[in-house]
């Protein structure tokens, strides 16, 4: 007997080597290895290349299905291996780092914004810390626009804030309470006071003067009694002592 290729004995009973009986059984370059062992039966063994796998090397591996590209990374399979390919603001092995793109593109906000890009439109805004505006963020809005000062007070624009500052005679966050001059008790000896709008006023018991009634009056030196009567200072302001004969308040 002339034996076909692979098969050998008397009368080619034996599959000396499958690969030669089944040439085309190993796909994707697998290598076939025969393992027949000189059976009736031809056997053999597909050796598959790295991104080949299955029993006869026929199904392709993915490198890119297990290992997917995160954040609309574009996936590129090799022989072993595979690459992502990230898009701006993004890098890493599977495009997991979220990096700044506004960096990248030398786009500037002031500091304290936060700058956000959009791939998609290729524009960027900038989202501005309290109290600021602008394309940058670097013009600082005019709290006093809202101003809430009372009384004449003047508005002092801050960063997210403002401030008043009050006229005399009031106080408060918005200049919004007047204050009692009267309420540290300024006036002397009795003295009423009156509250007045950023000051005070006393009206002064006999017997006394001055702005707070502290001085007290000689009333004696205008000589109000009469006919030799003499005249002595007392709380209610003075008193003539009159001679043998004289009557009344100034004898």
């Amino acid at each position: 007997c002339l034996c076909a290729p692979g098969w050998t004995g008397e009368f080619c009973q034996f599959a000396e080597n499958a690969c030669l009986i089944h040439p085309n059984s190993c796909s994707g370059g697998a290598t076939c290895i025969d393992t027949s062992q000189l059976r009736e039966q031809p056997l053999f063994q597909c050796l598959c290349p790295h991104d080949f796998t299955g029993e006869f090397c026929e199904v392709q591996i993915d490198n890119c299905g297990s290992n997917s590209c995160d954040n609309g990374g574009t996936c590129t399979d090799y022989e072993d291996h595979f690459k992502c390919t990230c898009p701006t603001g993004f890098e890493g092995e599977r495009c997991e780092v979220d990096i700044d793109a506004c960096l990248f593109y030398n786009i500037s906000c002031a500091p304290g914004a936060l700058c956000f890009y959009d791939e998609e439109n290729q524009k960027y805004h900038c989202v501005c810390a309290l109290g600021w505006t602008g394309q940058t963020c670097l013009e600082n809005i005019n709290d006093c626009e809202v101003n809430q000062c009372l009384h004449g007070a003047t508005c002092e624009d801050g960063i997210n804030k403002y401030s008043c500052n009050c006229v005399p005679g009031y106080e408060g966050p918005f200049c919004e309470a007047e204050i009692n001059e009267c309420s540290s008790s300024p006036c002397k000896n009795g003295a009423t006071c009156m509250d007045l709008i950023g000051h005070f006023s006393c009206l002064c018991a006999a017997g006394f003067k001055g702005e707070t009634c502290s001085v007290r009056m000689n009333e004696c030196l205008d000589r109000p009694c009469w006919n030799g009567g003499t005249c002595e200072e007392d709380i209610n302001g003075f008193k003539c002592n009159c001679p043998f004969g004289k009557l009344y308040s100034f004898c």
